[in-house]
């Protein structure tokens, strides 16, 4: 795989891909080896010199900088991706999942989860119900039967729905 990135790089050498892989490869490997985030930076920096509107560019560097503990820069990159693409509905309902779990900021990363879903984005039921889950935790009801509500409204398959409305049925029987 390496090689054939390698050629590619000689062929097309202004493809923002080319650093946005690099960028996330040298990211996982700062996890282990800090030493390697500079790498990573500069990979990433690249990409939004040859590509300044791609948001998926900060959406990953923000999970980089997430997974090593850096919140700070991460919701930084984050924002930055959402202001340059703010009707991606896969990036704001990772974001909002990140908002839950990492900032315990049950506003914001329930606003962007709803709007994620809104925008038609169709997650897993197995990870509907982990954000499910820890908002009813949190005593979140309210925003636990809208997601499956929005959920059931803007479902793609029958199947789906059906297994949306058996969640939202069970979660009901618990809070009623």
């Amino acid at each position: 795989t390496g090689e054939w990135i390698q050629q590619n790089h000689s062929v097309e050498p202004l493809n923002s891909y080319y650093y946005l892989i690099f960028g996330m490869y040298y990211g996982h490997l700062a996890q282990v080896w800090p030493e390697y985030l500079s790498q990573s930076e500069t990979s990433f920096q690249k990409v939004i010199e040859l590509a300044p509107q791609k948001a998926e560019t900060y959406w990953q560097w923000g999970n980089i900088y997430g997974r090593i503990g850096k919140i700070d820069q991460a919701q930084l990159k984050y924002s930055q991706a959402l202001e340059l693409e703010p009707s991606n509905k896969f990036i704001n309902y990772q974001v909002g999942k990140w908002y839950l779990a990492e900032k315990s900021d049950l506003s914001q990363g329930y606003t962007l989860i709803q709007k994620a879903l809104e925008l038609g984005y169709m997650p897993k039921l197995s990870d509907v119900k982990l954000v499910t889950q820890f908002l009813e935790e949190q005593g979140q009801l309210k925003q636990v039967e809208q997601i499956y509500q929005t959920l059931i409204a803007h479902g793609a398959d029958y199947f789906d729905q059906d297994l949306t409305q058996t969640e939202l049925a069970e979660f009901s029987k618990r809070h009623n």
